[in-house]
């Protein structure tokens, strides 16, 4: 590598930095669904489903996105999982000008009947944010509620993850207040119709690299 050029060389070296520190946030993960795993409770098919849940989001997702960290894996009575998505979020305009965040924290809650029932579309998953996410199937609350559409019965975490994440990216959406999917804000539902220009927010999927908030505003002429 002393013989490479300069540019080249540093490029060796984020790499390597790079893979460094995916490692050891993989090892941050696994000690925290470790932990999780022992206060798992319920019956031995709620705790096995849970746990196999719980590892394929950590594993398949978590692990592979270089923009995606879990803050907080729960199994005591319903499963509870936080993680964070480095991503573009929609906030309420100013003026007529989308404006944006570039993290979004969501919650994913999982209850033991869901197994065998349908979860409402509005039920697992939610987003925190100090100021309100402007979304068609986003609520106005703190901890606003995304609404999915219809779920089938033991819908896998994972699809809810992914979900929720081309969801808020705008790469899939509905603009139409009558449909059964689920229109929680109609006003953005609207605005959207009216800025076509915003959809989609970016167009890289989960498990790649994000050109960043900055890179979203300047396409966008914020």
């Amino acid at each position: 590598m002393t013989n490479l050029p300069k540019n080249s060389r540093e490029s060796h070296i984020q790499a390597a930095q790079a893979k460094e520190e995916a490692a050891a946030q993989a090892r941050v993960h696994r000690i925290m669904l470790n932990q999780a795993l022992q206060g798992n409770g319920g019956s031995k098919a709620w705790r096995g489903w849970k746990a196999s849940q719980a590892e394929e989001v950590v594993e398949d997702l978590v692990n592979r996105s270089p923009r995606m960290e879990m803050v907080s894996i729960q199994l005591e009575g319903d499963l509870s999982l936080i993680y964070r998505i480095q991503m573009p979020v929609p906030l309420v305009p100013q003026g007529h000008l989308l404006d944006f965040s570039g993290v979004a924290v969501f919650h994913l809650s999982y209850r033991e009947n869901w197994r065998w029932e349908n979860p409402p579309g509005w039920g697992p998953l939610g987003i925190f944010s100090r100021r309100p996410v402007w979304h068609p199937n986003v609520s106005l609350e703190h901890r606003g509620v995304i609404c999915l559409g219809a779920l089938p019965p033991s819908t896998r975490l994972k699809e809810i993850v992914l979900l929720g994440y081309y969801a808020l990216t705008l790469q899939e959406t509905v603009l139409d207040e009558l449909d059964p999917g689920g229109v929680l804000n109609p006003e953005a539902c609207d605005y959207y119709r009216s800025h076509p220009e915003y959809i989609p927010l970016c167009r890289e999927g989960l498990l790649e690299p994000w050109k960043g908030l900055q890179e979203v505003k300047r396409r966008f002429g914020r």
